[in-house]
């Protein structure tokens, strides 16, 4: 691309800013395409910088010839007039309506129409008026935007380098001819990649070729650009589209830039339609409901959700029958006739139709079904419907599942009495975890039971990567033909153990591939839970991985894990969750051929749990290096992050998971971005509603601190079987700990203070910190009586009994904003805003319940002894305090004298119903470890200087303390 012709029409040197206004042209390849007018360029520091023509909207005018090589004739010769308010500029002024005059147009000009997404585009040719024989070149339009007052709002001046040919001098040799596809091809083209040639006329250049298909939902274009000299390309329709109307279109132009279109087209394309012998009609009890299924094909194929825009119904006397709503149903599943000696497994079967539901009654005869396609066919089919019955319905009470040793899965329930008679068959119907049909199993009607082979569900991942996770039992009335006409379906089961174990949605075997190459090889991931609820490490005994033909596969290690987290999707910013989740995982020691694997989990109860899972072929995805991964906050204290794809295997990546964690480690936030491109940097924003939200799923706070990317690659079912992950990286500056609370002394006496804690990755210092604000809800700021930086010099740990098995964490080193009040309204949430000196703002969202004066455990009733191997401290609970229950939990605070000051180095939390702790001596030693690693080694004790009451919040947020008086020195 290169500009020329530049002719300079206004310039302003001694202007504050000086400008100038100038009109070019724009060349490709050496031809003049368009000619830019009014350009306005301002001179900042010595340099010409392009301003752009400052217009409201685009405005295009533009001679366009079009020729229909199907029909052999010119359809179309004028001027197109198109204009667009793409960012809504003039219709914030109030845009109404637009007159375009100039050469070759009535001296009232013309008024192009409104149409879709703000544009007015109409093409004006000489059956309308227009006299191309004065139109010269560079012809100037003046396009004027009026109000609804019709006040004019701006006007514009456009240049047309050359009008339209006259329609007598016009002729189809200046069009391009199409060469392929030919007529025919075009009307039997149903989908894919159409190749596209065609024969172009001296001097002219390619511009475009469009390919336009009409369906059920309007028309669809695939466009792409051309080269000058290109005669051929490539147009792209998806698969099994079965058109109505099909339109191909070669653009090219002249050396003025003029239009020529050359159209082939295939108008009421006809396919056939048939309906499946298989339709019914169907009472179903329990709902209440008589449903209408009409299975069809189109040209022996599926039909698709886009094809048919009606369902009818009629009876005898051609009355048409209403419904309430129609739907396009599919399915992909299984058939099991159980009633055979030797069932075999027939499938996967694909089956799909237009469902009707919410008819009122329906009298005994012969119905009339007819499905309505857009491209105007119809078909239609008759079915003999002898009444509405109301079948038995298995209660739900007397269904049960359970595992036998081979890995079959057996089912039981009791049949009712009453109306018994009335059933012809039963159908157990197997379904995954988004309820879609995994088999359907044939039974007797007498029959109470039945074994669901293993060889049956291990078939499953051929249909979708997934266990079976519900089953249900369908009684069925058959009328002569055989065909179903009334149904009562039980209430749907979860497959479960005999002690309620059941495998949850989320079930895998993956290969991933790490920054840390000794880390890569296959994991699976099973999702287990006991009655709804997640599993522990304690409920699992031990698991057994076996190929399809039973042999062991060798696992390095088996362990549980749990998480609660969110999810957040990157455009626009939707967000789900949280989620809890646990899972049992595995570490194969060596490769996986792909293939179907039987997964057993044994439970402690006794119970072994089977699932079937399919292997993917191993895949290493690329690894995002994390020494391209930053962190910032902006001004409103939104996370940006951002980091560089590898060039190299980008191409079998998905899709890409930021994930966000805490200071120690546990999942936060998975935000889903899409792949992106190869080599290029990434970024991703994550809302300050959406880091605020977090902080709720664990309590004390979990400020988003650790971050990493997942590179992720699917199968056909959207199931992840490959994954790379990149180091983790710390934020650049984030938050430790947030809390706006009220404090209560042993002697009554309460206040209130405000607390953001932040660390960094090179550790936060006092210089880093400039401004701290606490607004209320209506963003008016709170003035604290006192505020300041603090900070400690040395670092200290939390150890937390309140878990199963308690741990010790740190080193947290203490540095942030404190701020005191007199008064905080109560119950209100409150933005704490804490301004850095060159990384933007970090924002905390706290909230403060109704108030509560915490009851505080006496200094009197604390005894502490010394045994062999542990600390034991005892105190009494003031438990006939009537706000004893708001206290969550209670910290032991230890301090040390370093420096010539006391500081906290260590806080033991414990359970609130607790009155003693037993404190490792061997904390104590790590504590006295992590002083002398930064500097202190000269600490010979630490003592027990405190106990205070704490309550959370719902966010898990402090919001109230009570503090006893100092309690030893040494």
């Amino acid at each position: 691309m290169t500009i020329g012709n530049v002719s300079l029409e206004e310039i302003d040197l001694n202007a504050e800013t000086p400008f100038a206004v100038i009109t070019f042209y724009i060349f490709f390849e050496g031809y003049p395409s368009e000619a830019e007018h009014g350009f306005h360029m301002y001179r900042e520091d010595g340099i010409w910088k392009l301003g752009g023509n400052q217009w409201l909207v685009d405005i295009d005018i533009d001679p366009v010839a079009v020729y229909d090589q199907s029909s052999d004739a010119i359809t179309e010769n004028g001027l197109s007039v198109w204009v667009n308010d793409e960012n809504n500029a003039a219709a914030a002024e109030g845009l109404d309506s637009i007159v375009v005059t100039g050469p070759g147009l009535p001296q009232e000009g013309i008024a192009p129409e409104q149409g879709e997404f703000s544009e007015w585009h109409r093409l004006y040719q000489e059956s309308d008026g227009l006299d191309p024989a004065v139109i010269g070149l560079n012809a100037e339009y003046q396009v004027a935007l009026y109000d609804a007052g019709s006040g004019q709002i701006a006007e514009y001046t456009v240049i047309v380098q050359k009008g339209p040919e006259s329609d007598a001098d016009l002729s189809k040799e200046v069009f391009a001819e199409i060469t392929g596809p030919s007529q025919a091809e075009l009307y039997n083209f149903t989908g894919g990649a159409l190749s596209c040639t065609w024969i172009m006329p001296e001097g002219m250049r390619a511009d475009d070729a469009r390919l336009r298909w009409y369906t059920g939902g309007g028309w669809v274009e695939e466009d792409v650009d051309l080269s000058p000299g290109d005669t051929g390309t490539t147009l792209d329709m998806p698969e099994d589209t079965y058109p109505s109307a099909i339109r191909l279109e070669v653009e090219i132009e002249d050396e003025y830039g003029r239009e020529f279109i050359t159209v082939l087209r295939a108008d009421e394309i006809e396919y056939a339609y048939h309906i499946g012998s298989n339709a019914y009609i169907q009472y179903r009890s329990g709902q209440d409901d008589f449903v209408v299924y009409l299975p069809a094909t189109k040209n022996d194929q599926p039909i698709s959700s886009e094809d048919i825009s009606d369902v009818n119904l009629y009876n005898s006397a051609d009355e048409e029958i209403p419904y309430l709503e129609r739907i396009f149903w599919t399915g992909y599943f299984f058939l099991y006739d159980g009633r055979l000696d030797s069932p075999d497994i027939e499938g996967p079967v694909r089956e799909n139709g237009y469902i009707a539901y919410g008819i009122d009654q329906l009298p005994p005869e012969t119905y009339t079904a007819e499905l309505v396609p857009y491209d105007g066919q119809s078909a239609q089919i008759e079915i003999a419907y002898p009444g509405r019955l109301d079948l038995p319905v298995v209660d739900r009470a007397t269904m049960e599942s359970g595992w036998d040793d081979a890995g079959n899965l057996e089912l039981s329930w009791q049949n009712p009495a009453a109306g018994w008679g009335d059933v012809d068959n039963l159908r157990v119907v197997m379904y995954d975890h988004q309820r879609m049909q995994l088999a359907f199993v044939a039974l007797d009607p007498s029959a109470t039971g039945v074994t669901i082979p293993a060889a049956l569900l291990s078939r499953f991942p051929e249909l979708r990567n997934t266990s079976p996770a519900y089953w249900e039992v369908q009684a069925i009335a058959m009328d002569a033909n055989g065909m179903s006409y009334a149904r009562g379906a039980s209430e749907t089961m979860t497959v479960e153990s005999a002690e309620g174990y059941s495998f949850g949605g989320t079930s895998y075997i993956q290969y991933r591939t790490h920054a840390d190459s000794s880390l890569d090889g296959y994991r699976g991931f099973f999702q287990v839970q006991q009655n709804g609820a997640p599993i522990n490490r304690d409920d699992i005994t031990g698991m057994t991985v076996r190929d399809a033909q039973g042999n062991e596969m060798a696992i390095a290690g088996w362990d549980a894990w749990s998480a609660s987290y969110n999810y957040m999707t990157a455009s626009p910013y939707g967000e789900y969750g949280p989620y809890a989740q646990s899972a049992v995982y595995c570490q194969f020691s060596g490769d996986l051929p792909e293939g179907t694997y039987q997964v057993e989990i044994q439970t402690t109860d006794g119970d072994t749990l089977y699932t079937w899972i399919q292997a993917s072929a191993h895949l290493s995805l690329p690894v995002v290096d994390s020494t391209t991964m930053a962190s910032v906050w902006d001004a409103e204290g939104n996370l940006l992050l951002s980091w560089q794809n590898p060039p190299d295997g980008w191409q079998e990546v998905d899709q890409v998971r930021v994930v966000l964690y805490d200071r120690y480690g546990r999942e936060l936030l998975y935000a889903v971005d899409d792949a992106g491109s190869a080599g290029l940097p990434q970024e991703l924003t994550i809302p300050v509603d959406t880091i605020n939200r977090v902080t709720s799923l664990y309590p004390r706070g979990p400020y988003p601190a650790l971050w990493r990317v997942q590179t992720d690659a699917r199968d056909t079912d959207e199931m992840v079987y490959a994954r790379g992950f990149s180091n983790i990286q710390v934020f650049s500056y984030f938050i430790d700990l947030a809390f706006l609370q009220q404090i209560t002394y042993e002697d009554g006496s309460s206040s209130w203070q405000a607390w953001m804690g932040m660390l960094s990755s090179n550790g936060i210092v006092s210089q880093d910190l400039s401004g701290f604000q606490v607004l209320d809800s209506n963003d008016n700021e709170v003035v604290p009586t006192q505020a300041g930086v603090w900070g400690s010099p040395v670092p200290y740990l939390f150890y937390d009994t309140t878990q199963e098995e308690p741990w010790l964490s740190g080193e947290n080193w203490q540095m942030g904003y404190a701020a005191a009040f007199d008064f905080i309204n109560h119950p209100e949430s409150y933005r704490l805003s804490a301004d850095l000196t060159e990384q933007g703002t970090l924002v905390a969202q706290v909230s403060v319940p109704e108030n509560v004066g915490m009851p505080v455990i006496p200094a009197s009733s604390v005894d502490v002894t010394d045994q062999t191997d542990f600390l034991l401290v005892e105190w009494t609970n003031p438990d006939a305090d009537a706000n004893w229950p708001s206290v969550s939990e209670i910290h032991v605070v230890f301090s040390a004298e370093i420096g010539g000051e006391t500081q906290d180095v260590l806080f033991v939390g414990v359970p609130a119903d607790a009155e003693f702790v037993e404190i490792p001596d061997s904390v104590e030693a790590e504590v006295l470890a992590v002083l002398a690693d930064v500097g202190y080694p000269d600490v010979s004790n630490i003592y027990l200087r405190q106990i205070r009451t704490v309550a959370y919040n719902e966010d898990g947020m402090q919001y109230a303390r009570g503090e006893s008086e100092q309690i030893m020195n040494e």
